[in-house]
């Protein structure tokens, strides 16, 4: 029970995670258990909790190594990056982070300042408001085979609860992962500059509880920012599998999105993608397959979504009516480019415009099968 701060060059090696603890019962806000300045420093086979931060590593000559360590329980956030300091870990656990007294944050990694992390082998799980945020200019955040599970609202407000949140310029890349689980939504990023990758993940299971939000979208990408989803899988989650809007830019390759449900509370849309406002997404060898609502949605001026080789059907009517089920939805001067489709099973139409200045261009597209509205 001590407040630890290593010195370079050393290496706390503990006998096991589940018996070897150190965990600081001085409560803070802004302290941490463990905490790194300096360069060459390893934490090994370990457990870090306590009334503060588990570990902060803050500082341009700061540098981390953690193998095999547990931080659990431990309040506000469980990992602090920040000022561009380095991290590397293998075999990290990040769960049950605990809120501030006042009921904000629980985040289980932060990353700020222009930080370099990098983590394989990881679980983060039960954090609160995100399981892992990153933010600034320079900022760059590595996970591989990565699971990112039951992130939860924040308690002060009920807003949030996001697997992966990337801001203000930061990059965020996830590497053979699991994304599942989340409040709010699994993948954010916003901001000019901002960069997100994602390859081969599995995003599913958004619930979209937040209060004062009934979201619970996949992928969500918006003013300015950038996201890549490469073999992705996006399924069961709410509002929207994929959602661009306000100058963001989605681009996927070989992506499945299907079964997004309705909002929770309203019991409206579950759309596989959603594209408004200058949202742009391109995508190619895409599957839409067993949504709500509309299949793939462009609204409004600048609007745009360019999909190649790209299979959309089966969609369904929203839970509130039996109303729609349409495959490719333009309107409110949106423009939808669709090269190489198959449109099938869809309801009330298979591919509908609506609205000046609205432009579609269909080549080497087959529709068929369209049903009428659900009884």
């Amino acid at each position: 029970d001590e407040v630890v701060d290593l010195p370079s060059g050393v290496m706390l090696w503990g006998a096991c995670v589940a018996e070897t603890v150190v965990a600081s019962s001085v409560p803070s806000d802004t302290e941490a258990t463990v905490n790194v300045t300096v360069t060459d420093v390893a934490l090994r086979n370990l457990r870090l909790g306590g009334e503060r931060m588990g570990a902060r590593v803050e500082g341009a000559d700061a540098s981390l190594r953690l193998d095999d360590v547990l931080i659990a329980s431990a309040k506000v956030r469980g990992m602090l990056v920040n000022a561009g300091a380095e991290v590397v870990a293998e075999g990290l656990v990040i769960r049950d982070t605990r809120p501030q007294s006042d009921g904000s944050r629980g985040t289980g990694l932060v990353a700020w300042g222009g930080s370099d992390v990098t983590v394989t082998r990881a679980v983060f799980e039960r954090n609160c408001t995100f399981g892992v945020a990153a933010s600034n200019a320079d900022t760059i955040v590595r996970l591989g085979d990565a699971v990112v599970r039951d992130t939860l609202v924040q308690e002060a407000g009920g807003r949030f609860g996001l697997a992966v949140d990337a801001e203000d310029g930061a990059q965020v890349e996830v590497a053979r992962g699991v994304l599942e689980g989340s409040g709010e939504g699994a993948v954010a990023a916003f901001a000019e500059s901002t960069r997100v990758s994602l390859v081969d993940v599995v995003v599913r299971d958004t619930h979209g509880v937040a209060e004062g939000s009934s979201l619970g979208t996949g992928l969500t990408v918006a003013t300015g920012a950038e996201m890549q989803a490469e073999r992705v899988l996006l399924e069961r989650n709410r509002h929207a599998g994929a959602f661009a809007f306000e100058g963001g830019t989605l681009r996927l390759a070989d992506v499945v999105i299907r079964e997004t449900a309705s909002e929770s509370s309203s019991e409206m849309y579950g759309r596989g993608i959603i594209v408004q406002n200058s949202g742009q997404v391109e995508g190619t060898r895409i599957l839409v397959v067993g949504n709500r609502d509309v299949g793939v949605y462009a609204g409004g001026a600048g609007a745009s979504v360019t999909l190649t080789d790209v299979v959309i059907r089966d969609t369904r009517s929203q839970e509130t009516d039996t109303d729609w089920g349409v495959g490719l939805y333009a309107a409110l001067g949106a423009h939808a480019d669709i090269q190489r489709a198959l449109l099938q099973g869809n309801r009330m139409a298979g591919v509908h415009a609506a609205g000046e200045g609205t432009t579609v261009v269909l080549a080497d597209a087959v529709i068929r099968d369209t049903e009428g509205r659900e009884v």
